[in-house]
This record gives C-alpha cells, sequence and structure tokens, in this order.
C-alpha cells in the first residue's frame, strides 16, 4: 500500500499519486509525463484514502460507470489476458479497479460494511481491505467471489492503517498502533508487536519475510521486528524491537533491498521535508544501538540568484530497483514530477543532486507567446481607473526581514509592559513547534533554560507522544560539557520524575535512553581517580599554606654565619675562626649540655675537648663584644 498516497509499479515503468482534490494520476516514469488521470464521482465530498499496485488475469465484478464508459468508447475489458492497475479505496467500504491499459474502471469489490477502505494488501487471487472501524475485509477472486471479515482488534477498535500478507507463508500483518501477524486461514493472532505510540503508516517486509520495517505518524525512527515462527513457543525477545534506524525528521515512506555483495539490508527512507536517507545494516540479533542514515540526498534547483535562497525540491518517493547500488526517486510537485536513477554505491555521506525545476522545464516545452513592446513600458490600472506604478526591481525578502516587520515596537519608555519571561504554558507550546518543525536553534533555546520551577512545569504540560523527541534531543545535549550538559540532565530528571511509567513501558524510549547510561557509567568509572587526585591535592594545598604560616611567625633567619676580619695581626689566629651564632639561646644551652656529658663520657678525648672549649669561649667573647658595640652605635644615634 502506498503509505503517503504515493508508490511505484512493480516494473518501475508507472507511478500513481493520490492528490489532496481526490484525484488519481499516472505517470510514466520514463518520459515524466502525467500520462492518465482518474476522477471518481462526487471526488470533492469524497476522496480516496488508498491505492495499491494489483495485477490479476481473474475476472473481477464489473461496475455500473465501467460498463457504460465502454459502450461510448467501444473498449472491451476482456481482451487483454492480464490486467494491470490501481485498487483504489473509497468511502463506502468498496473498492474499484483502475485500468491503466484501457483507462477505466473494470472492476469493483463491494463488501457489506459501510466503512472508509484504510488500507488494502494482495496475495494472488486475494485481495484484502482494512477499514476504519478495524474490521479487515477478505476477497477471493475467481469464479466464484467469496468474501469474508472479521475484526483486527476486539478488545479496542482502531482503524486499520496498513496491511501486508506474507511472502511465503498464509499470514496478513495488520498494524494501528500495534502491529498483529494474523493467519487469514484460521483468522488467528500469531504475533503482536507494540511500541509506536502513533498510527502506524507503512509496513515493509525483507523477501524471505523474517523482518519486518514500521514508520509511524509523528515518530523519527524505523523499528524492526522479527516475524518468529508459529509453532515455537513465544518468547519475550521475540516480540521486541531488534533494530532501530533513526532519522532527523519524520519518514513518510520506506523501501527495503538485500545486498548482493554481503547480505547486508540497505533502507531507504524518505522525510518530510523532501530529503532521502539510506542505511545499511546486517541484519543478525539485536542491535544494542540505534543505527544512523550512511547517506543523505537532496536535491535543489540549478537557478539561484544573489537576492534569493536555494529552493529544495521535495522528494515524493523512492524505489530500490534489482541492482541495490541504484535507487530510483520521483521529484516535484503533485502534478509535475520527474523521475531519475540515482547510484549510491559511494562513499560520501551526503550527495546533493543539482535539477532544473519541474515546473521551469514543463513550462519551457509549451508554446511561447510573442511580447510586442518591453516589460516596463506596460502599464497596470486599479479598480478605479487610475495608473499603478509598477517597480521594475524583484523584491526578495528572508524570512528574518519578515519576521522583523511583523514585530512591534513599544514606544516610551514603559517597561513595565515588557514581560521578564516566557510562561511555562508559552515555553511548553514553543517546544512543542519546535519539535514536531525540527527547529534547532527554537529547541536550544527552551532546552538550555536553567530554572528548575520552569523546566518542571514545561515537561508536565508537554504532549505524551512528544516525549520520544523530547528525549532524543536531550540525549545530545547530555553529552556537552559544562552548564549546558548539567542543564540537559535537570530536563532528564524532569522527564523521567513526571513520565516514569511511559519510559518503562516504551521499547523506543528505553532504546534512547541506554546511551545516556553508557555515558554515566563511563563517567562514573573514572569518579574514583579523580577523588583520589582531588585528594592529594587538597593535603598539598594545605602543607603549603601551613609552611606560609610557619615562616611569618618565625624569625627572618634562624641560622647566621659570619666572618669577621680584623687589621690586628696579633689575634689573627682567633679572628680567623668560623664563628656561628644561633639565634636561640636555648640550642646554645642545649649544645653545652651536650659537649658536656661527651667529654665526661669520653676522657681519652682531653686534648679535643680543651681545645673545644676555647674555641666556644673565643665565640662567646666574640659575641659579647659584637653586643657592646651595637649598644655603642644606638647611644651615639
Amino acid at each position: 500500500m502506498a503509505p503517503n498516497g504515493a508508490d511505484f509499479s512493480d516494473d518501475q515503468e508507472h507511478f500513481a499519486l493520490r492528490s489532496a482534490d481526490g484525484k488519481l494520476r499516472i505517470f510514466e516514469t520514463k518520459s515524466s509525463k502525467l500520462r492518465q488521470e482518474y476522477v471518481p464521482e462526487g471526488h470533492l465530498n469524497h476522496r480516496i484514502h488508498s491505492i495499491h499496485w494489483f495485477s490479476t488475469s481473474s475476472k473481477l465484478p464489473s461496475a455500473h460507470s465501467a460498463i457504460k464508459r465502454n459502450k461510448k468508447r467501444k473498449v472491451d475489458v476482456e481482451d487483454s489476458p492480464k490486467k494491470e492497475g490501481v485498487l483504489v479505496g473509497l468511502d463506502s467500504g468498496s473498492i474499484i479497479f483502475y485500468n491503466i491499459n484501457t483507462a477505466e474502471v473494470s472492476g469493483k469489490l463491494s463488501s457489506n460494511v459501510n466503512s472508509p477502505v484504510t488500507a488494502i494488501a494482495t496475495k494472488g487471487n486475494d485481495v484484502f481491505a482494512g477499514l476504519s472501524n478495524g474490521i479487515i475485509v477478505r476477497w477471493k477472486l475467481g469464479d466464484k467471489l467469496e468474501m469474508s471479515t472479521w475484526r483486527a482488534n476486539a478488545r479496542a477498535p482502531s482503524p486499520v492503517s496498513v496491511l501486508v500478507v506474507h511472502p511465503t507463508k498464509p499470514w496478513l500483518i495488520s498494524a494501528s498502533r500495534t502491529i498483529s501477524v494474523w493467519d487469514y486461514e484460521k483468522k488467528e493472532a500469531l504475533q503482536t508487536f507494540s511500541g509506536h505510540l502513533n498510527p502506524v503508516r507503512q509496513l515493509l517486509l525483507t523477501p524471505s519475510g523474517e523482518h519486518l520495517a514500521s514508520i509511524a505518524e509523528g515518530e523519527r525512527n524505523v523499528n524492526v521486528w522479527p516475524v518468529g515462527k508459529v509453532n515455537q513457543k513465544k518468547s519475550a525477545a521475540q516480540d521486541e524491537c531488534i533494530a532501530t534506524f533513526v532519522l532527523q525528521d519524520f519518514p513518510i515512506q520506506i523501501d527495503l533491498a538485500i545486498s548482493g555483495v554481503d547480505g547486508s539490508v540497505k533502507l531507504s527512507a524518505v522525510t518530510e521535508e523532501g530529503s532521502l536517507c539510506i542505511f545499511s545494516e546486517t541484519l543478525n540479533g539485536k542491535c544494542k544501538t540505534p543505527s544512523k542514515p550512511s547517506l543523505t540526498i537532496q536535491i535543489a534547483t540549478n537557478e539561484v540568484t544573489a537576492n534569493s535562497d536555494i529552493e529544495l525540491l521535495r522528494i515524493l518517493a523512492a524505489k530500490f530497483p534489482k541492482n541495490a547500488n541504484e535507487i530510483f526517486i520521483a521529484y516535484g510537485e503533485a502534478h509535475i514530477l520527474c523521475f531519475e536513477k540515482t547510484d549510491i554505491s559511494t562513499k560520501k555521506e551526503a550527495i546533493f543532486l543539482n535539477r532544473k525545476h519541474p515546473r521551469k522545464s514543463h513550462s519551457d516545452k509549451e508554446t511561447i507567446s510573442r511580447v510586442v513592446g518591453t516589460a516596463s513600458e506596460a502599464q497596470y490600472m486599479t479598480a478605479a481607473g487610475t495608473k499603478r506604478p509598477v517597480s521594475s526591481k524583484p523584491i526578495h525578502l528572508s524570512m528574518e526581514d519578515r519576521l522583523k516587520n511583523l514585530s512591534v515596537e513599544i514606544a516610551g519608555n514603559d517597561e513595565s509592559r515588557i514581560p521578564s519571561g516566557p510562561a511555562s504554558s508559552s515555553l511548553a507550546e514553543l517546544l512543542q513547534q519546535g519539535l514536531l518543525s525540527s527547529d534547532k536553534v527554537l529547541q536550544k533555546e527552551i532546552l538550555l533554560k536553567k530554572d528548575q520551577a520552569v523546566i518542571a512545569s514545561t515537561v508536565a504540560e508537554l504532549p505524551v507522544k512528544l516525549v520520544p523527541m523530547l528525549v532524543q534531543e536531550l540525549a545530545v545535549l547530555v553529552h556537552w560539557s559544562g552548564w549546558k550538559g548539567e542543564t540537559a540532565t535537570k530536563w532528564l530528571t524532569e522527564v523521567l520524575m513526571h513520565h516514569s511509567s511511559l519510559v518503562l513501558g516504551s521499547p523506543q524510549l528505553l532504546t534512547l535512553i541506554q546511551p545516556i547510561l553508557g555515558l554515566v557509567e563511563a563517567r562514573l568509572a573514572g569518579l574514583q581517580n579523580l577523588l583520589r587526585l582531588k585528594g592529594r591535592l587538597a593535603l598539598l594545598m594545605a602543607q603549603m599554606a601551613l609552611r606560609g604560616k610557619m615562616k611569618k611567625m618565625s624569625p627572618k633567619q634562624n641560622n647566621v654565619t659570619s666572618y669577621d676580619i680584623e687589621d690586628d695581626s696579633d689575634e689573627s689566629s682567633d679572628e680567623d675562626n668560623l664563628i656561628i651564632a644561633d639565634s636561640m639561646s636555648g640550642e646554645s644551652d642545649e649544645d653545652d649540655e651536650e659537649f658536656g656529658n661527651n667529654v665526661s663520657g669520653e676522657e681519652e678525648d682531653d686534648d679535643e675537648s680543651d681545645d673545644a672549649e676555647e674555641v666556644l669561649g673565643a665565640s662567646r667573647v666574640r659575641c659579647k663584644r659584637k653586643e657592646d658595640s651595637d649598644d655603642e652605635m644606638d647611644l651615639d644615634c
């Protein structure tokens, strides 16, 4: 089924698009031309809900509109053995078959349930339809048309948004907010996957049918689920998401292919802003960390003036051909599209394609009208009949200038009217707008608020469906150093306090929080060594401070070494001796006691002790003379 109303045919020769005005457009991919356009009756009041490419050789029940149109145009539907076209789901619970070979409706499948058809899937001669009231309808084509119905979720009925049929087994996979695997022969549920907060937008099976990829509205990730065997007992790990692909914007369409080189899965995802992201992952067990895109493709116009910005061309859909190293891209507008193949085997992380705008290339092919005179000579008249001057210079205003023109300036010095800051309710609304529009500047401006009360009230008023997006942004900010990482930690704390049950019950949030837990464990691993270093530095600083205090409290010099030289030659022998004067009187007394003990203990060295006494006496005489000379100098002054 086309997730966003746009899908390639199986041979990629045609492209079907469901427009907003209720029309079905068929494009030819080789020439990029609109070949057919189908307008159902009452298309303004009854819109097309779903489309699906379908080819069959079985006979379909005829529609009255098809019979009348066949008579007028004289076209026999049964002439072609195999019909190829698009199944269109309507409001009345019925499906019509639009044949692209005859450009008309050639069949209709009706049901006894009057509810819009929101999902279509096919396998062989079986056609499945999911209705908005939660009922699944099965038509079995053949000589005799058979129809059966069952309810997807009897406990909590919800619209069936997507249907996919298993390629090898009689299994049907339906999705609303939960994904269920059915045995459509027995109408029994085999498996259930839960992890999306919003309705699922698209499901996609691998060619082997072992893995299932899913995207949901308002979620920026692609989840991969294991489709297990029925004859084995179910385990808790079997119903969990085994891989997650993270995007910067909401995905609207995905496609899968298997690489022929290493057997890895290549996944393409088209985002709402019009970019194409390519992933490459080997699905062998559960992946612990989310995968990021290995390649991003964007398309821009090649006509850029000095006063205008680059205009990006929006990519609507992408599909892998048989060769997984190429991809088919559809870009442009709803009524004018271009198609091309692009090589994705490069090792670059981003590719920017420079293409001409489809609208301008289409207008160049049209007939150019003849213009007489120049544009400056033309005169424009208003309704009153007066001439209106026309400026020949084009006006190009950036978004910043337009916002400045819309801003209101407050006159005077009345500063009391200027609010000090936004309220918590307005911050919650701004944060909601920033998350939905992927505005990084607005998100950082709000998430860097430090006030704990403002953070708590903002998180409390945030809608539950935006909590995974907020956690995804905070998982990036928490890696920053300094006060920014501290502020992100405050936001995460409030999220865990207000939405703890949601975090514990959502595998998506648990997957997003795992890198944060790894960061915390990595930082705690070095905490013990940091505490030891802090303690040693504290001891060192304390010792240095204590030494500084001791120097201030003690005298300037503890030991003084002086040399006295006099002119008297008779006393030269005594004056040439080295005089060591201790400033502390207690130390000299201790020296005397130690010297006396040594003398009494060692009687053999009497001569040496006498010489020591003579030196000690001479030193005392010198100190006495020096003190007397200092006193005389003080008296003279």
